[in-house]
Protein backbone atom coordinates (compact mmCIF):
# COMPACT_ATOMS: atom_id res chain seq x y z
CA UNK A 1 0.00 0.00 0.00
CA UNK A 2 3.25 2.21 0.53
CA UNK A 3 4.24 1.72 -2.65
CA UNK A 4 0.98 3.46 -4.42
CA UNK A 5 1.64 6.92 -2.65
CA UNK A 6 5.61 6.92 -3.39
CA UNK A 7 4.80 6.67 -7.14
CA UNK A 8 3.26 10.11 -7.61
CA UNK A 9 6.08 11.76 -5.20
CA UNK A 10 8.54 10.33 -7.33
CA UNK A 11 6.77 11.70 -10.33
CA UNK A 12 6.10 15.24 -9.10
CA UNK A 13 10.12 15.03 -8.15
CA UNK A 14 11.02 14.14 -11.74
CA UNK A 15 8.54 16.51 -12.99
CA UNK A 16 9.75 19.22 -10.60
CA UNK A 17 13.89 18.45 -12.05
CA UNK A 18 12.94 17.96 -15.49
CA UNK A 19 13.76 20.65 -18.11
CA UNK A 20 10.20 22.03 -18.41
CA UNK A 21 10.42 22.75 -14.63
CA UNK A 22 12.33 25.80 -15.40
CA UNK A 23 10.57 28.87 -13.87
CA UNK A 24 9.17 31.05 -16.86
CA UNK A 25 11.20 32.69 -19.19
CA UNK A 26 10.05 36.11 -20.33
CA UNK A 27 11.69 38.57 -23.10
CA UNK A 28 11.38 42.18 -21.59
CA UNK A 29 11.92 45.77 -23.06
CA UNK A 30 11.79 49.47 -21.74
CA UNK A 31 8.41 50.57 -21.35
CA UNK A 32 8.94 53.42 -23.53
CA UNK A 33 10.61 50.93 -26.84
CA UNK A 34 7.37 51.50 -28.41
CA UNK A 35 7.71 47.44 -28.82
CA UNK A 36 4.08 45.55 -27.76
CA UNK A 37 5.10 42.37 -28.73
CA UNK A 38 7.03 40.25 -30.49
CA UNK A 39 7.19 37.13 -32.60
CA UNK A 40 9.61 33.88 -32.14
CA UNK A 41 10.25 33.94 -35.61
CA UNK A 42 11.65 37.82 -34.98
CA UNK A 43 13.56 36.46 -31.56
CA UNK A 44 15.56 34.24 -33.26
CA UNK A 45 16.88 36.64 -36.62
CA UNK A 46 17.52 39.50 -33.88
CA UNK A 47 19.45 37.02 -31.34
CA UNK A 48 21.22 35.68 -34.86
CA UNK A 49 22.20 39.02 -35.62
CA UNK A 50 20.34 39.08 -38.93
CA UNK A 51 18.08 41.78 -38.08
CA UNK A 52 18.00 45.03 -35.88
CA UNK A 53 14.53 46.23 -35.94
CA UNK A 54 11.09 44.56 -35.51
CA UNK A 55 8.14 44.80 -37.90
CA UNK A 56 7.14 47.89 -36.98
CA UNK A 57 10.61 49.10 -37.40
CA UNK A 58 11.61 49.85 -33.97
CA UNK A 59 15.26 49.19 -33.37
CA UNK A 60 16.44 46.59 -30.57
CA UNK A 61 19.72 45.54 -29.06
CA UNK A 62 19.67 42.45 -27.47
CA UNK A 63 21.98 41.42 -24.31
CA UNK A 64 22.45 37.93 -22.62
CA UNK A 65 23.73 37.27 -19.75
CA UNK A 66 27.18 35.45 -18.50
CA UNK A 67 25.72 33.17 -15.50
CA UNK A 68 22.38 30.86 -15.34
CA UNK A 69 23.42 28.50 -18.64
CA UNK A 70 20.46 26.42 -18.28
CA UNK A 71 18.26 29.44 -18.92
CA UNK A 72 20.47 30.20 -21.59
CA UNK A 73 20.44 26.90 -23.17
CA UNK A 74 16.42 26.73 -22.73
CA UNK A 75 15.95 29.88 -24.64
CA UNK A 76 18.56 29.29 -27.16
CA UNK A 77 17.58 25.83 -28.37
CA UNK A 78 14.04 27.11 -28.13
CA UNK A 79 14.09 30.40 -30.20
CA UNK A 80 16.98 29.57 -32.42
CA UNK A 81 16.74 25.56 -32.34
CA UNK A 82 20.94 26.14 -31.45
CA UNK A 83 22.67 25.19 -28.20
CA UNK A 84 24.81 28.21 -26.48
CA UNK A 85 27.36 26.61 -27.29
CA UNK A 86 26.31 26.87 -31.27
CA UNK A 87 25.57 30.47 -30.51
CA UNK A 88 29.01 32.03 -29.34
CA UNK A 89 30.58 29.95 -32.55
CA UNK A 90 28.03 31.52 -34.65
CA UNK A 91 28.67 35.20 -32.82
CA UNK A 92 32.63 34.42 -33.17
CA UNK A 93 31.98 33.90 -37.18
CA UNK A 94 30.11 37.22 -37.43
CA UNK A 95 32.80 39.20 -35.08
CA UNK A 96 35.34 37.59 -37.65
CA UNK A 97 33.97 38.43 -41.06
CA UNK A 98 33.07 42.01 -39.83
CA UNK A 99 29.42 41.32 -40.14
CA UNK A 100 28.16 42.07 -36.56
CA UNK A 101 28.82 41.32 -32.77
CA UNK A 102 27.08 39.69 -30.12
CA UNK A 103 24.74 40.46 -27.79
CA UNK A 104 26.21 42.34 -25.24
CA UNK A 105 27.05 40.42 -22.12
CA UNK A 106 25.60 40.96 -18.84
CA UNK A 107 26.47 39.64 -15.72
CA UNK A 108 23.11 38.20 -14.16
CA UNK A 109 19.23 38.13 -14.62
CA UNK A 110 19.35 41.32 -12.63
CA UNK A 111 21.24 42.89 -14.37
CA UNK A 112 19.92 42.32 -17.53
CA UNK A 113 16.53 43.59 -15.76
CA UNK A 114 18.31 46.56 -14.71
CA UNK A 115 20.19 47.54 -18.00
CA UNK A 116 17.02 47.14 -19.89
CA UNK A 117 15.19 48.89 -17.70
CA UNK A 118 17.67 52.25 -18.42
CA UNK A 119 18.37 51.52 -22.57
CA UNK A 120 15.58 52.38 -24.45
CA UNK A 121 16.08 50.36 -27.41
CA UNK A 122 17.30 47.16 -25.81
CA UNK A 123 15.85 44.03 -25.01
CA UNK A 124 16.67 40.33 -22.63
CA UNK A 125 15.59 37.47 -21.55
CA UNK A 126 14.95 36.45 -18.13
CA UNK A 127 12.87 34.18 -15.92
CA UNK A 128 9.69 35.95 -14.73
CA UNK A 129 10.57 36.05 -11.88
CA UNK A 130 13.36 38.79 -11.97
CA UNK A 131 10.38 40.98 -13.40
CA UNK A 132 10.29 44.50 -12.18
CA UNK A 133 7.44 47.30 -12.90
CA UNK A 134 10.88 49.34 -15.08
CA UNK A 135 9.87 46.93 -17.87
CA UNK A 136 7.80 45.15 -20.04
CA UNK A 137 6.89 41.69 -21.17
CA UNK A 138 6.86 41.65 -25.11
CA UNK A 139 7.40 37.71 -24.67
CA UNK A 140 6.61 34.39 -22.89
CA UNK A 141 8.43 31.25 -23.79
CA UNK A 142 6.21 28.40 -23.24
Amino acid sequence: MKKKYLYPFIVLIFLYYSPSGFAEIVVITNPSSGIESISQEELKEIYLRRKRKTIYGKRVNPVDMEDDIEIRDHFYSSITGRTTRQMDRHWSALLFAGEGSPPRMLPSQQAVVTYVANTKDAIGFVERTNVTGQVKIIFILN
